[in-house]
């Protein structure tokens, strides 16, 4: 289902690494506004979950260029309806 938490910490800029199920894929633009993970099991979907959160801890101009992309884009999704 919807995560309205997901929603909010994009609002504040804040990045989201998740797993992709639910509707979760349809909250979070990944590598542009956090990143989805594979559900599956596997000793792959670890190293990737460490490789984006390393990524995220590391590069200050990639989580503020991705940070500015996820409250444009819930601003975009969410407050253009309010408008009409």
């Amino acid at each position: 289902g919807f995560e309205i938490k997901i929603t909010e910490s994009l609002a504040k800029g804040v990045l989201v690494v998740a797993y992709a199920s639910g509707g979760i894929p349809h909250q979070i633009i990944h590598g542009k506004t956090g990143y989805l993970i594979d559900k599956a099991v596997t000793k792959s979907r670890c190293s990737s979950v460490a490789n984006h959160l390393h990524a995220l801890l590391t590069d200050g101009e990639l989580y503020e260029k991705m940070s500015l992309t996820a409250r444009e884009s819930v601003d975009e999704e969410f407050f253009t309806v309010y408008q009409l």
